[in-house]
């Protein structure tokens, strides 16, 4: 039996270790966020709030994918289990989002706007607004109470 001390970070379950039910609704909903998204061989795609890369590792089929994470221990997960390639992880604040303006063909934004103050929720949407090209596809989606998501897909036309 391990003996777990105090001082020592509690593990937290990641998407990867999940099994049965639980793994098929994860696989589900990045599967349908995918096919909203459609990624392309010529497409950058961002998945801002990655977390532990999951949902990212359904957009590969794209030219170029970046996940946006400000947890540095996710991103560790996200590096081991997402094949190496065309994907690129960056530690950062999405209110600050550390890239070109135009420089995002499609963004997704999964069950990460709800958890922020009004005025960070802003900034967030400035800054995807910012980065995302015109004519560009944005997928978010948020928990609702009875813990479902709903998605909404627009294209950027300004």
């Amino acid at each position: 039996m391990t003996e777990i001390r105090e001082t020592e970070e509690p593990v937290e379950l990641s998407v990867w270790d999940l099994s049965g039910r639980e793994r098929h609704k994860q696989e589900r909903r990045a599967q349908v966020t995918a096919w909203f998204l459609k990624p392309g061989e010529r497409d950058v795609i961002m998945d801002v709030g990655c977390g532990d890369g999951f949902v990212t590792s359904f957009f590969l089929k794209a030219g170029f994918v970046v996940g946006l994470e400000p947890s540095y221990h996710s991103l560790e997960i996200a590096k081991r289990k997402v094949p190496k390639g065309n994907v690129q992880f960056i530690c950062a604040d999405a209110r600050f989002i550390p890239l070109r303006a135009n420089s995002i063909d499609k963004v997704a934004i999964l069950e990460v706007l709800e958890h922020l103050p009004r005025a960070s929720q802003q900034m967030v949407i400035e800054e995807i607004d910012r980065v995302l090209k015109k004519g560009g596809i944005l997928v978010v989606t948020v928990l609702t109470r009875k813990r479902l998501f709903i998605p909404a897909v627009s294209t950027v036309e300004s």
